[in-house]
């Protein structure tokens, strides 16, 4: 393998080096992958790699898919923080929870390590979203998106993966770049490499729209802790109930108490309550079941 300070450095070798690294600059290893696109004449990886370097200007359907992420649907109440919102219609809540992710790497990346230092990570939703879900609630809260931090982490992961490949491609058909430069069999054959990775991964990158217009944020506030004493008696409450619940209920509500029990963080807590509630629901005119589900409402 040629390597940068030999005789002849080979810069297809180099974007393997940079893209294998331990902590990967992805800004940096795509600066690299774009000088190679422009000497290879390659206008489709050239445009990928603006794009995903300075961020998208197209709408949901036609970013990567691995850039159409989903976010956690919440309302600010002002007395109990953070709670879920619930929408029935599985069309609406598809669209509504749509977080089209067009920041660029660069912009990503400090997102992340902002959040994994302690902060939520809140997707500021398009405007006609925000307002179809203010239309369908009864008390009229402000609605926000929230993201987990493997969501950035698959975005990056997904752009480092993409350019590796696309590198071992180039060097599986001779393609190298010996001292910086590629001769005219190199171009022709990496038209089809490259027409294979960003068709295959990649797709068309479209026009600008509405949905693209939007930001993403750190906030430092985080989801309001549940109150432990109101949590025990909720688990010791529901217990004695159980006996009560249809039987077809009885033994999925009883392994959610459980794991409400032992689970550490607000979010799983809040996660097994919400769908605790749901399988409840499902019990109508049963006592027990609308008991518990008011006890969830307390906690929530």
């Amino acid at each position: 393998m040629y390597r940068r300070g030999q005789t002849n450095p080979s810069l297809v070798l180099e974007i393997q080096d940079a893209a294998m690294a331990d902590n990967v600059d992805i800004a940096s290893l795509l600066r690299k992958a774009k000088v190679a696109a422009v000497k290879l004449s390659q206008s489709d990886a050239v445009t990928w790699i603006d794009s995903e370097l300075d961020g998208y200007d197209c709408s949901y359907d036609d970013l990567p898919d691995y850039r159409r992420t989903h976010g956690t649907l919440r309302a600010k109440s002002p007395y109990n923080g953070l709670v879920p919102i619930f929408i029935s219609d599985t069309k609406t809540e598809e669209l509504v929870t749509r977080a089209p992710m067009t920041e660029g790497v660069g912009t990503l990346a400090k997102l992340l390590q902002g959040q994994l230092n302690g902060g939520t990570l809140h997707y500021n939703m398009a405007a006609f979203h925000r307002d179809a879900i203010l239309s369908l609630m009864e008390v009229r809260m402000e609605p926000l998106l929230l993201l987990s931090h493997s969501q950035i982490e698959n975005i990056l992961s997904r752009v480092t993966s993409l350019v590796l490949n696309w590198s071992l491609e180039l060097e599986a058909n001779g393609i190298l770049g010996e001292n910086m430069s590629f001769d005219r069999d190199e171009k022709r054959k990496a038209n089809e490499v490259t027409r294979t990775i960003i068709a295959q991964n990649i797709g068309h990158i479209g026009a600008v729209g509405d949905e693209a217009k939007t930001e993403v944020s750190i906030s430092s506030s985080g989801v309001q802790n549940i109150d432990q004493r109101k949590l025990a008696d909720f688990l010791e409450q529901s217990r004695s109930a159980t006996d009560l619940l249809p039987n077809n209920l009885k033994e999925d509500v009883l392994k959610k108490l459980n794991d409400l029990e032992i689970t550490t963080t607000e979010v799983e807590k809040r996660s097994i309550l919400t769908s605790l509630k749901s399988v409840l629901e499902g019990a109508t005119g049963n006592v027990a079941a609308q008991g518990i589900i008011q006890l969830i409402s307390a906690i929530l």
